[in-house]
């Protein structure tokens, strides 16, 4: 009997499900509209954009709870939010980020709209990256304005990021936004080389082929490594005769 109740306990208990990736599909693509209208984007580049945000948004987490264990809060305020930045994002990137999220701070405080991203002017959904933060942090208790810095500063990010990666495809008259033009956009900057350094973006070799060589001549082709002439073909193995059958022997007929 006591058997049959803990499995009776068992089952009504939920069972904890397995934690997801926060994805922001929705919102990359709102954020090329305004960045890059004229480009499309393939779903490859935009799940790269959606891995990349949760990348810095990690970074970012990392260095504010090592920051507040050293200072013993329990509270995150949005200086903590930029002092975490500042250790994440090199001086240019820093500026930028910081002045886009000031900004969206000021009209969080000034307006009045119910979403919390409409209300500060961003795209990213602020209560999302709030919940994320509070899931990955050991403190237990935020401002209201911390998380619409943190959306702020990691969207203006996003934002040259798309801008850079739209200036790629343009040099080579893409009409489409790909995880390569990503890549090359991330390598030709030295902000975005130091801060995605240790992250490796995989590219489909189907999707992203180079560009093939023109076709060698029949005796180039041939030719072995080492640049010898190719071996003779080999002589082909004489067909057998068929085995003829019985031959019919005429008779002249008799005189």
């Amino acid at each position: 009997m006591e058997a049959l109740r803990t499995e009776m306990d068992d089952a009504r208990t939920p069972k904890r499900g397995r934690k997801t990736t926060p994805k922001y599909s929705k919102y990359i693509e709102e954020i090329k509209k305004a960045i890059c209208p004229d480009f499309a984007i393939t779903a490859d580049a935009s799940a790269c954009f959606n891995n990349l945000i949760n990348i810095t948004l990690a970074k970012i987490f990392n260095n504010m709870d090592i920051l507040t264990a050293e200072s013993d809060r329990k509270t995150l305020s949005w200086k903590d939010v930029d002092a975490a930045i500042q250790l994440t994002f090199d001086g240019p990137l820093y500026k930028a980020s910081t002045s886009f999220a000031s900004e969206a701070v000021s009209t969080y405080k000034a307006g009045t709209a119910t979403p919390r991203s409409d209300r500060a002017g961003l795209i990213l959904p602020v209560t999302r990256i709030e919940k994320a933060m509070m899931t990955s942090l050991r403190a237990t208790r935020k401002t209201d304005t911390s998380a619409v810095f943190l959306a702020g500063s990691v969207e203006n990010v996003v934002r040259a990021l798309f801008k850079a990666t739209g200036d790629r495809a343009a040099a080579q008259r893409k009409q489409r936004l790909t995880q390569l033009h990503i890549s090359r956009a991330i390598d030709g900057d030295p902000t975005f080389a130091a801060l995605y350094q240790n992250c490796i973006l995989t590219l489909d070799p189907k999707k992203h082929k180079t560009k093939k060589t023109k076709k060698k001549s029949k005796a180039a082709a041939g030719e072995t490594a080492a640049g010898a002439p190719p071996a003779p073909p080999a002589p082909k193995p004489a067909k057998a005769k068929r085995a003829k059958g019985k031959t019919k022997t005429k008779t002249k007929p008799v005189k």
